[in-house]
C-alpha cells in the first residue's frame, strides 16, 4: 500500500494524531537507544580527538541502524 493511502485512512478514521503519537515515542525510544550504543562502542569526544576516522566509522554504523529501523517505523509493519 503506498503512503498516500496509509495516510488518507488514517484521516478518515480520525487515527493520525495516535499514529504521530506513537512514531513520535518510537522514535524516542530509539533515540535512547541509539544514545546508549554510542556510549557502549565508545563514541565519544575523547575518541573523535584521538581517532577521528574510526570515529566516523562509528557513528556511521550507529546511523545507519537508525536508518534501517527508521523504515521499518514508516512502513507500518
Amino acid at each position: 500500500m503506498d503512503s498516500s493511502r496509509i495516510h488518507s485512512g488514517l484521516f478518515l478514521a480520525g487515527k493520525v494524531e495516535e499514529h504521530l503519537l506513537m512514531v513520535q515515542k518510537q522514535a524516542e525510544q530509539r533515540l535512547d537507544v541509539l544514545v546508549e550504543q554510542m556510549a557502549a562502542e565508545g563514541v565519544t569526544e575523547r575518541l573523535r580527538a584521538a581517532d577521528q576516522m574510526l570515529w566516523v566509522r562509528k557513528v556511521n554504523g550507529i546511523r545507519e541502524r537508525g536508518r534501517l529501523w527508521g523504515k521499518k517505523v514508516y512502513t507500518l509493519d
